[in-house]
């Protein structure tokens, strides 16, 4: 089977040079047609809350207070992290 294509390929040498050509063309085309962005938006939206409560442990007050200021702030169009422009 090897042997038949390598036959083909060298007695049809201009047919194989025609067709990698085509195929060169198409992939060229198929690349300028592509959107990409050259730099991706890698922005996040970040709230950081610090929160100081007394008679309490670490992960009670990240349970029980940061936790849910952070959620509620967390959707909050234009907050100030999002609202700086450089």
């Amino acid at each position: 089977m090897l042997d038949k294509l390598l036959h083909f390929s060298l007695t049809q040498r201009f047919l194989i040079l025609l067709a990698t050509l085509a195929i060169v063309g198409v992939g060229f085309i198929s690349w300028n047609q592509l959107t990409l962005d050259a730099v991706p938006d890698i922005t996040t939206n970040q709230v950081q809350i610090n929160t100081e409560t007394g008679g309490m442990g670490p992960q009670e007050i990240e349970k029980l207070v940061t936790f849910p200021i952070e959620t509620s702030m967390g959707g909050i169009p234009r907050s100030p992290s999002r609202s700086r422009t450089t």
